[in-house]
């Protein structure tokens, strides 16, 4: 038999081990959510020893009714695409005009609540197209559900923050004012 102070000591030890146990699974849950997103990244990546988009490598990384939208302004602008099979069309579709796009992410900010997650990030695309090296800067924001096969990626919605071009006739931004700033 247990005295009260030993009985104290054990659900106390239980309690630590539990929130442990959490804060572990808050860590794999996110580990798991940005190797998810790597994966995704890799299956849209083309260009090089002929690499296309992967729709299989997709469909393993999208919920079956995944919606996808981008945008150069306010997201309402674009009606965005609803259904696994719909956005990969719409990926191996609009990366035909590139011959090489790889993209990299950064500032992740991921924040996961039980079986769901949200991500919000800077996604840099550099895209060589027939008009030359271009670099894409887009706001990434992102939805995830832990499903029986693990994590999957319930929402994307990109917004287009600027590109910059090759260098001709001066400018190197296609976002910059053509007014002069005095410094």
């Amino acid at each position: 038999m247990f005295g009260r102070n030993q009985a104290r000591e054990l659900v106390a030890a239980r309690d630590d081990l539990n929130a442990l146990a959490r804060r572990v699974q808050l860590l794999e849950d996110i580990e798991a959510i940005r190797a998810l997103h790597s994966k995704y990244h890799d299956y849209v990546d083309i260009g090089w020893d002929g690499k296309l988009v992967n729709p299989q490598g997709l469909r393993e990384v999208f919920t079956e009714d995944i919606f996808f939208r981008w945008s150069a302004g306010e997201p309402e602008e674009s009606p965005g695409h609803r259904g696994v099979e719909n956005v990969i069309t719409m990926l191996e579709e609009s990366t035909t005009v590139w011959e090489m796009a790889m993209h990299s992410l950064l500032n992740e900010q991921i924040f996961v609540i039980g079986d769901t997650a949200s991500c919000t990030r800077n996604d840099w695309v550099a895209t060589r197209a027939a008009d030359g090296r271009n670099i894409w800067f887009l706001k990434g924001f992102s939805n995830y559900t832990r499903t029986r096969d693990g994590w999957r990626i319930q929402t994307v919605e990109l917004r287009f923050a600027g590109k910059l071009l090759p260098r001709s006739g001066g400018q190197r931004n296609a976002n910059a004012s053509s007014a002069s700033t005095t410094r």
